[in-house]
C-alpha cells in the first residue's frame, strides 16, 4: 500500500478484550477500510488477480493487538495436492518507518515484516490427513532446509505455529523467522473468508503501540484460481 496523503487510513479501535474469532460481534464496531488489489506482475505465470480488494479491520486493547481480513472467496481451499492450492492471506508491516520500506516486500536496508495464513496450516493435522488420503501409496518427505524438494506438495508449519512468519528486504528474499505468539483464526460467511491475525504486544517488530502510526500492505492468494 503506497505511502501518502491519498493513503486508506487504517484506524485500530480499542476495547477491552481483542477477539480470536472472526465473527465476534467487537469487529463490528471497527471501522472497515478497503484496500485495493492488484495482479502479481513479479513472477511467471504473471496474473492473478480474481480477488479485487481486501477488507481491513483492526482491534487494540494496549497489550493485544489484531487486524481482521475480509475478501470475496466463492471456493474454500484447504488441501494441497497435485493441480490443488491453498487459500492464503497475508498483512505486512514495516520493521521501521524510518526509512519506509517499499510496499511490494521491501528493500534492501529497509526490512518488512509478513504474517501469513495458509488455510492448511490452521488445522494442519486435518489438511495433511486428508491430503494423504488422496495419495495412500505416497510416502512423505519434507526437507527441513530445501523449499524446493517440498513444492510439490508444500510446506509445513513448526510446532505449535499456525501463521508463516516471514521476513523480507525485497522480491526473492523472505525468509521464515517463526514466531509463535502470533495466532490466526479464520472463518466462513457466505463467499466471504475472514481471517483474524493476534499478537500481544509489544512485538519486537513492527513496534505496534497504541498511538503509534505505521503502514501496512495486504495480499491474498485464492488457491482455486
Amino acid at each position: 500500500m503506497p505511502v501518502g496523503p491519498l493513503t486508506p487510513q487504517v484506524t485500530a479501535k480499542k476495547v477491552a478484550s481483542v477477539p480470536l474469532d472472526p465473527e465476534d460481534a467487537a469487529w463490528g464496531g471497527a471501522a472497515p477500510t478497503n484496500i485495493p488489489l492488484q495482479a502479481q506482475n513479479i513472477q511467471a505465470p504473471m496474473g492473478g488477480g480474481t480477488v479485487t480488494q481486501v477488507e481491513v479491520r483492526a482491534l487494540h486493547s494496549t497489550d493485544v493487538f489484531a487486524v481482521r481480513l475480509t475478501w470475496s472467496n466463492p471456493t474454500d481451499e484447504r488441501v494441497v495436492a497435485v493441480k490443488r492450492f491453498r487459500d492464503a492471506a497475508a498483512v505486512m508491516f514495516p520493521v521501521s518507518v524510518d526509512p519506509m520500506p517499499s510496499s511490494m516486500m521491501g528493500h534492501v536496508g529497509a526490512p518488512v515484516l509478513i504474517w501469513q495464513w495458509k488455510a492448511d496450516w490452521e488445522n494442519f493435522r486435518a489438511a495433511y490427513a486428508e491430503r494423504m488420503a488422496l495419495y495412500p501409496e505416497y510416502t512423505d518427505f519434507h526437507h527441513p532446509t530445501n523449499d524446493t524438494l517440498n513444492a510439490q506438495f508444500g510446506d509445513k508449519p513448526a510446532a505449535p505455529e499456525t501463521v508463516d512468519v516471514l521476513v523480507a528486504e525485497g522480491f526473492g528474499s523472505a525468509t521464515r523467522v517463526g514466531d509463535s505468539g502470533v495466532e490466526v483464526k479464520s472463518a466462513r460467511s457466505g463467499e466471504f473468508t475472514r481471517v483474524v491475525f493476534r499478537r500481544a504486544l509489544p512485538a519486537t517488530a513492527p513496534a505496534l503501540l497504541p498511538g503509534t502510526k505505521s503502514a501496512l500492505n495486504v495480499a491474498v492468494w485464492d488457491g482455486a484460481q
